[in-house]
């Protein structure tokens, strides 16, 4: 089913030069609105919440919780929403870990960032958020 609605993405990350830099990579695409933004795990819940995204970006490594506690969160509230996991930790086992609870996409800083609004656009056409 193709989506012509518009994506709306909520990011949860901690670092503001990461943050930044995803915030103006989203901006460029006419298809997705950024409805809320979160530095911390409690933050990212209750924006979910509060926001009702269809997609989130979301750190694994933040201050009041990991990331994989909000990713296992999302799944118990909408397991139809879109989770890209975002790490400077990408070992394997954490990889694999995500993936189970649910992560659609599981993304290296340092390496594939980049990817990330292609990944949440290419999902949404295809209707999965």
């Amino acid at each position: 089913m193709l989506s012509t609605s518009r994506l709306r993405v909520l990011l949860v990350e901690d670092s503001s030069v990461i943050r930044d830099r995803l915030l103006d990579m989203l901006g460029e695409s006419d298809a997705i609105d950024v409805v809320g933004v979160a530095s911390d795990a409690p933050e990212g819940m209750a924006r979910f919440t509060s926001d009702r995204p269809n997609a989130v970006i979301l750190d694994i490594r933040m201050p009041g919780g990991s990331g994989i506690e909000v990713l296992e969160w999302i799944r118990r509230h909408d397991p139809s929403c879109l989770v890209i996991m975002l790490t400077s930790y990408a070992f394997p086992e954490l990889r694999q870990r995500c993936l189970e609870i649910g992560a659609n996409f599981f993304l290296d800083k340092a390496t594939e960032i980049e990817t990330a609004v292609d990944l949440l656009l290419d999902a949404h056409a295809a209707g999965a958020a």
